[in-house]
């Protein structure tokens, strides 16, 4: 694709996201998340819409973008012209910007004003009020990346740009309806998928509007974890809370006692986990995805509050095709223990935020962190927040009993080896044993053995040896399917890695 005019683009950022600047809204209905190998396509998405042919290599980003095929996917017209159902507001400050006052390529974030608000609240996400200070990020192509991986190339950037914006309504959508969205969650309140007009300065397209993606969040008056890390000559990333040479006023606010960076893990796993039971799964944690609030206004917290940002990475299970959520049945959210590894916190680890000491083992086992993990969040039974792995549905765990009994008493037979009258006798009998063979059932195993090896009153239930695998599978390692998919590294269709923050 050939590049724009620099000074082009340059001036159309300015005129589009430069404090002072005012964007006008419209509710969008974005499609559920694509571009995973977990979901489906939108049937009504054709190929044209999302490949790059061989003509769209040659158009400027300025021609792709305002070309009818590719604005915002279910863009409604019509909404567009009721004024009623906007929502205005003034850029108060754009974030990411560089040393040399240069934005930062990506999704553009904004810290903006509320001027008008629709007439008519919305039941899928929180409505502002006027003079309210709200989080707008920008799904805007022309500011994309052009550096990017060779599977990214093979997608418009309006694709690639249209299906980050699917992944986090999705993500926050999900959240907002099970009301966890907002204080004292760790996502912050949802308030909604939006489209904005834009123009550009180019005379070419004089007069021509386009529209860009939009979600707004609440704004969380805070410090991103990854401003409190220093990459040293090696490209690694340590936490500095307590060096001399950050700026005197963030000082205050940034050094972190070892009590209080671990209370911020512990705040943070506990909503991951209740994130997890509805069914949203995060294949790693980010700390450039923290954001830490000292503040509440003019108060100090004593302990800051912990916000988890981005979503782009999440997988929401109940939108996958097919469906799925490992953590439905159970009655409590699943134990940290269960769901968080090294793996998981690994680059939390890398930056030092965890005790240096704490190193993994050759099977990137963690026990130090293990050891936290069940002394922070309680014991596995008995657990007054916290479900144990197979504690849940009381019938399949009462079938699970039975089966891992049968199971455990079938291995210990095969381990008995015959001995050497047996198998004399053995090899007379094989005669006859062909004169009838009847087939051998082994029965189910007694209360007393049940007992001994799992949970009783549950030694009458029989079934297939189908049936028998697919429960013992599901009661004894719910989830671990899932575990597998969290710690692997998805190929997720346009992505060329985690994006920055908020």
């Amino acid at each position: 694709m050939p590049f724009l005019d620099e000074i082009t683009l340059s001036r159309d950022h300015e005129k589009l996201y430069s404090p002072g600047q005012t964007l006008s809204l419209t509710p969008h209905k974005a499609p559920n998340p694509w571009g995973w190998k977990y979901y489906r396509m939108p049937p009504d998405l054709k190929d044209e819409a999302t490949a790059q042919g061989a003509e769209d290599r040659e158009l400027t980003r300025l021609a792709m973008v305002f070309q009818e095929g590719n604005q915002p996917h279910r863009l409604d017209r019509q909404i567009q012209k009721d004024e009623s159902k906007k929502m205005k507001v003034e850029i108060l400050e754009l974030f990411g910007i560089d040393r040399f006052g240069e934005y930062t390529p990506g999704t553009q974030k904004l810290k903006c004003k509320v001027l008008q608000v629709p007439s008519n609240s919305n039941d899928d996400h929180q409505l502002p009020a006027v003079d309210d200070i709200i989080f707008i990020k920008v799904f805007d192509p022309m500011f994309f990346p052009r550096n990017v991986s060779a599977i990214d190339m093979e997608w418009k950037v309006t694709a690639r740009a249209d299906m980050a914006l699917s992944n986090e309504v999705g993500a926050y959508g999900f959240l907002y309806k099970h009301g966890l969205t907002g204080s004292p969650h760790v996502a912050p309140q949802w308030l909604g998928c939006w489209t904005a007009e834009a123009q550009t300065t180019d005379l070419e397209y004089e007069g021509r509007t386009r529209h860009v993606g939009v979600i707004a969040l609440e704004y969380i008056d805070g410090i991103c974890l990854q401003k409190l890390l220093r990459t040293n000559e090696d490209g690694e990333h340590h936490y500095i809370g307590d060096r001399l040479r950050i700026d005197d006023d963030v000082k205050a606010l940034v050094q972190l006692d070892q009590a209080t960076r671990f209370g911020v893990i512990e705040d943070l796993l506990a909503d991951v986990v209740i994130q997890y039971k509805v069914g949203v799964n995060h294949p790693c944690i980010y700390p450039e995805n923290i954001v830490l609030s000292f503040r509440r206004g003019s108060e100090e917290l004593k302990r800051p509050r912990v916000s988890l940002v981005g979503y782009k990475d999440s997988i929401v299970n109940p939108l996958r095709h097919p469906p799925r959520n490992s953590f439905a049945d159970y009655p409590k959210p699943i134990h940290p223990f269960f769901r968080i590894s090294y793996k998981r916190l690994r680059l939390f680890f890398l930056c030092r935020w965890f005790p240096s000491d704490w190193q993994p083992d050759e099977n990137e086992r963690c026990r130090p962190l293990d050891r936290w993990l069940m002394n922070t969040f309680g014991p596995f039974a008995d657990n007054e927040k916290y479900n144990d792995r197979i504690e849940r549905n009381p019938v399949i765990a009462a079938r699970a009993a039975v089966l891992i009994a049968a199971r455990r008493l079938r291995e210990k037979a095969a381990a008995i080896k015959p001995t050497e009258a047996e198998e004399t006798g053995m090899a007379e009998s094989h005669e006859d044993s062909q004169k009838t063979r009847e087939p051998v059932i082994e029965p189910n195993p007694t209360a007393s053995q049940i007992e001994e090896t799992s949970s009783p009153n549950v030694a009458s239930y029989s079934m297939p040896v189908g049936e028998e695998k697919a429960i013992v599978s599901e009661s004894t390692d719910a989830g671990a399917t899932e575990a597998a998919e969290s710690h692997e590294e998805p190929q997720k269709a346009g992505d060329s890695g985690h994006e920055d923050p908020l």
